[in-house]
């Protein structure tokens, strides 16, 4: 959010850490340009965000199909495992 406060000598404008000082003869130039700068980098800051938010959410997925594809190897493994020693007691009690 941007702040704009009418002091005596001028304008101070506030955007979150950075504070700018106008004097009064230069309102009428500087103000435009000056607000301006600021709601464009509010712009592009906005844009980082949804760019990162993206990218986290197609690691996100990468990372889910990874996982996925890991816990299907690991129950097939179990499956023939569990295959395999069921075949050996079924041999064992048949002798």
């Amino acid at each position: 959010m941007i702040w704009i406060s009418r002091t005596s000598s001028g304008l101070i404008i506030q955007r979150d850490a950075v504070e700018i000082a106008i004097e009064g003869a230069a309102v009428a130039l500087a103000l435009g340009p000056i607000i301006h700068e600021l709601v464009d980098a509010g712009r592009a800051l906005g844009l980082a965000r949804r760019e990162g938010y993206e990218a986290g959410l197609d690691q996100g997925y990468a990372n889910a199909q990874i996982a996925a594809a890991t816990r299907e190897r690991i129950a097939d493994r179990q499956a023939a495992e569990l295959v395999e020693a069921l075949a050996i007691g079924v041999l064992a009690n048949a002798a």
